[in-house]
């Protein structure tokens, strides 16, 4: 694992570096908020339930889809700036709830909120759901969106319709495309989980072929690129991936040697359907050289990070010496 540089940028100016954070307690947002308190911002951190505020994030309860309480609590916090990541996340039910739409139009009340308050830069999340994915490399400005999915379609309209607000009141938008993210805290139906957790339990993992290849980020590198955007004058879509081709089954062939278990792997899945490309990944080029992001966490290392988190929830030993693989871990 690369080493992190410990310096942290001033406040431009005199003006105020208030920065709202929708989503805050989530899998992404949980590691996005320490980057923009390390980066010097004051952070006020929105959560559907009351939490207490410390000395680098004040805590506030909010329900989205309550206008009225939107409006009150950007009026009271007057943020310069806004990173939105709330969204539903329910594993296996996103990718075509109603919900959706419900989202999309809290998503597009928020954004004029926080302009009508003042407000100057948003960074909101996306995904590659909304692009073309008969198509890769993925690019921001090249690849037609054509999501197929109502989470993808909600998305691609949410950027269509902020982008729009933007042009019209002068604010600044970045809009982050994740691609596969993985690492502690995420739901445990999600691939990593699924196959190192009957592992650590003794169990079989049955998997299939994983011949198809996806873009896969460890999270803590994700929440370091959103906040390094954020901080960042891009505007427009950026991807947030590795950049990195890689084969399901060399990810799972990783999760079983972390968690000490290749033996239990049982390639008896029927094969996919065909529903899904054979590769999805990004093309980081904006990302690196533009925003100046790299990952700083191997592949291997952030597998390992990640099962010895699922072993530890699982009150088992870690099997790796302190400090092999830079572990680093969160309660989600």
């Amino acid at each position: 694992m690369r080493q992190l540089p410990a310096t942290v940028p001033d406040s431009v100016g005199d003006s105020p570096r208030r920065v709202l954070v929708t989503g805050a307690t989530g899998f992404i947002g949980s590691r996005v908020v320490p980057n923009l308190v390390r980066l010097g911002y004051e952070v006020h951190a929105v959560t559907r339930t009351a939490h207490a505020s410390d000395g680098a994030v004040h805590w506030h309860p909010l329900d989205l889809f309550d206008p009225i309480a939107t409006n009150a609590l950007i009026r009271a916090v007057e943020p310069t700036s806004l990173v939105h990541l709330a969204w539903i996340t329910r594993h296996g039910m996103f990718w075509h709830a109603d919900e959706n739409q419900a989202w999309l139009e809290a998503s597009v009340n928020l954004a004029r909120v926080f302009s009508d308050n003042g407000g100057r830069r948003m960074t909101v999340a996306g995904t590659c759901a909304e692009y073309d994915w008969s198509r890769s490399p993925m690019t921001e400005d090249g690849t037609p969106l054509r999501p197929g999915t109502p989470y993808g379609t909600a998305k691609a309209q949410a950027f269509e319709r902020l982008s729009s607000l933007a042009e019209q009141r002068g604010l600044e938008l970045a809009w982050g495309r994740v691609f596969f993210v993985f690492g502690p805290g995420e739901q445990a139906g999600r691939l990593v989980p699924s196959v190192a957790c009957p592992l650590l339990d003794g169990r079989q993992a049955h998997v299939g072929a994983g011949s198809q290849r996806r873009d896969f980020l460890y999270v803590e590198d994700l929440g370091r690129a959103l906040a390094m955007l954020h901080d960042s004058q891009v505007t427009g879509a950026v991807n947030l991936a590795s950049g990195r081709s890689v084969r399901v089954t060399e990810v799972v062939d990783l999760v079983a040697r972390a968690a000490g278990r290749p033996d239990l792997i049982v390639h008896d899945r029927p094969p996919a359907d065909g529903s899904e490309p054979d590769e999805l990944v990004a093309d980081v080029t904006k990302l690196r050289e533009v925003v100046g992001f790299e990952p700083a966490w191997e592949l291997g290392q952030a597998i390992e990070a990640t099962v010895d988190w699922w072993r530890s929830r699982a009150g088992l030993k870690s099997t790796h010496p302190a400090g092999e693989s830079g572990t680093r871990g969160s309660d989600g």
